[in-house]
């Protein structure tokens, strides 16, 4: 091997591995970037939809952790989500849908309810 080859074969590994480092570091402003782009529509229509449609896990223990590859899967799939209403604190600029059950793909952009049977403005779902 000659010298000049050698060294761009080592300019070339460095760049790669500085790129792989600087993906990785980004991830988490990556995966906020994602989180804050795909939003989860409420309206009667959704409401009625999710209600009748979905079949919701109510299994804690099974969510895992979010990462970048999660989040995208969800951002694919979240016509699957349905919201059936949403949490608003104006004072704290937060606009959270709320969604029946606990699933990945549910948690990784709205809150979910924890128990079968919960219903919006009865019992800890109630209108203040």
């Amino acid at each position: 091997m000659n010298k000049r080859w050698q060294q761009g074969l080592i300019s070339t590994i460095l760049v790669a591995v500085l790129v792989i480092l600087g993906l990785y570091l980004a991830q988490d402003a990556m995966a906020a970037w994602v989180v804050r782009h795909n939003t989860v529509t409420v309206t009667k229509t959704t409401v009625k939809a999710a209600i009748k449609k979905q079949k919701p896990t109510y299994n804690f223990d099974q969510v895992k952790p979010l990462s970048l590859a999660s989040l995208s899967a969800a951002a694919v799939s979240k016509h699957d989500v349905g919201a059936v209403g949403k949490l608003v604190v104006p004072e704290l600029n937060l606009d959270l849908p709320i969604v029946l059950g606990v699933g990945n793909a549910q948690l990784a952009f709205a809150a979910g309810t924890l128990n079968p049977g919960q219903k919006m403005g009865k019992g800890k779902f109630e209108k203040y």
